[in-house]
């Protein structure tokens, strides 16, 4: 869940369910979009609008009672409204579509203006391969990244636990294989012996020069990811992170590495 206002206090919620029924909250909305309009608000009010909000009743462990503008949308909304977080001017209008709906709830008072991504809407994911064979931390990666992905809001934190799974991974092969992989080694470096090393990855059918190149491709997506993973994704306390559909992205071509190199030492 994206926060795109938040109020004084705590900034934990527990969502409890509507805070009023459909029809009425309706209702209640046209009254403040004409409030927002008439005060020359026309931002805010084509913003409350246009986005599906609805008033959820919200508690927290602190025993605070409040109230929650709550949209649901789907992935490429949940992006774009994502992108707001952080600038001035959006900051403004949320605050005063908070201020507007808190003025005509018949009780009550706005806290947050936030924003979940509706997980059924989202484009079907990769798969995470089922590895014949595993370490600890190659399994336990995987299984966070699962959970951290199926939030819903989770991709950019997902990334950096398949970086470590294919990082494990890789390192597992080589050492099966006999190929030595000095304690530490980078995962770029790891890939590169992999690639050139092992026995069932040396290819020799049609075609074998653009099959070359495509994994020299993966060589390289390789190197970025470990670049992004380290300098835009929350493996470190970086300022700036990148936004969940361009992890997605890297998540899904991880994934389907991984699922290639098993099919290749499976054979």
């Amino acid at each position: 869940m994206l926060q795109l206002y938040s109020g004084s206090g705590s900034g934990e919620i527990d969502l409890q369910g509507p805070a009023l029924p459909d029809n009425q909250w309706q209702r209640l909305r046209s009254s403040i979009v004409k409030l927002l309009r008439h005060k020359g608000s026309f931002e805010s009010a084509d913003k409350l609008e246009s986005v599906p909000f609805t008033v959820e009743a919200a508690t927290n462990s602190f025993g605070d009672d409040f109230c929650v503008l709550l949209a649901t949308v789907g992935f490429e909304d949940y992006a774009q409204l994502g992108e707001q977080i952080g600038d001035r001017n959006s900051e403004h209008t949320y605050r005063l579509i908070a201020n507007a709906t808190t003025d005509l709830l018949p009780s009550g008072y706005i806290r947050f203006i936030a924003v979940r991504l509706n997980t059924d809407d989202m484009p079907n994911a990769v798969e995470s391969p089922d590895l014949s064979i595993l370490s600890s931390t190659v399994e336990r990666a995987l299984e966070d990244a699962d959970k951290l992905i199926a939030s819903g809001q989770g991709a950019t934190s997902a990334l950096d636990r398949v970086h470590t799974a294919l990082h494990g991974y890789l390192n597992v092969l080589c050492r099966e294989a006999g190929i030595a992989v000095d304690p530490g080694e980078k995962m770029t470096s790891v890939f590169k012996k992999f690639r050139e090393q092992h026995p069932k990855l040396l290819y020799d059918g049609p075609r074998s020069n653009e099959v070359g190149m495509v994994f020299k491709g993966a060589a390289t997506i390789i190197e970025a990811v470990n670049t992004l993973r380290n300098n835009a994704s929350v493996a470190h306390p970086n300022e700036e992170v990148m936004p969940q559909a361009e992890a997605m992205f890297l998540i899904n071509l991880i994934r389907s590495l991984l699922h290639f190199i098993e099919m290749k030492v499976r054979e």
